[in-house]
């Protein structure tokens, strides 16, 4: 059986974020006449998904424009934040990152609790993760009945090494799956990077309802960005967009367009680290994110 339609979005509102070590405390301060200041609207994002999908990796390279092919597994919840620049008014991205392991499951409520959208991410080489992404979708749906809905596939480069019939089933499971729970789908590759902004950018449209600047790529070979509402062109892609050529998608630094439908660097975010035991990442930190951005959306 399909997975139940996701409820109407809710629209973001500016709230602190659940976590007493994040920006909290600079929700309301003093500014210079002692007149209380409203820090930027808050938008929470969850990824979710199995172990080694692209989680960690995609939030790196948006917020840091970095990649680690070494990066080891996320153990408990990975916390980083960056601010964009949305019409000249300044948005918070609050992103939350779970260990795709079952022995964090206890910390979803932590994750799902007040995201104004969940990232449902699978690896487009493992066809078997997006199978998973039924269950992650149930038990998040059952923390939070409101989030916006992303399915995300990631690793979109290494899908181009596959059999032409493999990547019609996998285009066509994970539209399939997007329509059950009405969700645009976008595929991603971190590592080179190819439509990282423009995730980011689809959660800014569809939450803020704005015009849809991010066109549309429809077809087999092409690095698919679809919104809900949208259907597969079954005629595969004339020119499939090679890896290496990855900057005329928009996206050769992590920093993306600089046009209507791009993004620039503009001010600065925080990490926020936090975890289980055992490896990997699972110690309290602090780092200075490279850039934040300003979203070209109108």
């Amino acid at each position: 059986n399909p997975p139940p339609a996701s409820p109407p979005h809710p629209h973001p509102t500016s709230r602190p974020p659940m976590c007493k070590t994040g920006r909290a405390s600079t929700y309301s301060e003093a500014g210079p006449a002692g007149a209380a200041t409203t820090a930027p609207p808050l938008v929470k994002v969850a990824l979710l998904g199995d172990s080694q999908v692209g989680k960690t990796s995609l939030m790196n390279r948006f917020v840091e424009c970095t990649f680690d092919d070494t990066e080891l597994q996320t153990q408990g919840v990975n916390f980083m934040e960056k601010s964009v620049s949305l019409r000249g008014h300044e948005v918070t991205f609050s992103i939350w990152d779970i260990g795709g392991h079952k022995d964090f499951e206890s910390m979803l409520p932590l994750v799902c609790n007040d995201a104004a959208a969940m990232l449902l991410l699978f690896d487009l080489s493992k066809p078997e993760t997006l199978d998973s992404i039924r269950v992650w979708h149930q038990k998040a749906r059952e923390r939070n009945k409101c989030a916006m809905p992303l399915l995300v596939g990631c690793k979109f480069d290494l899908m181009l090494e596959a059999p032409v019939e493999e990547q019609q089933h996998v285009l066509w499971m994970s539209h399939q799956f997007a329509k059950a729970i009405n969700s645009p789908l976008i595929f991603c590759a971190p590592s080179v990077p190819i439509n990282v902004t423009n995730v980011f950018k689809m959660i800014l449209i569809n939450l803020f309802h704005l015009e849809r600047s991010v066109a549309q790529l429809t077809r087999l070979g092409q690095p698919v960005i679809l919104y809900a509402d949208g259907e597969i062109d079954r005629t595969p892609a004339q020119h499939v967009l090679p890896p290496r050529l990855a900057h005329e998608n928009g996206e050769n630094d992590g920093s993306g367009l600089a046009s209507v439908s791009g993004m620039v660097p503009a001010s600065h975010g925080q990490r926020r680290v936090s975890g289980g035991g055992g490896g990997g990442v699972n110690t309290w930190g602090n780092t200075t994110a490279s850039s934040g951005l300003s979203m070209g959306v109108q």
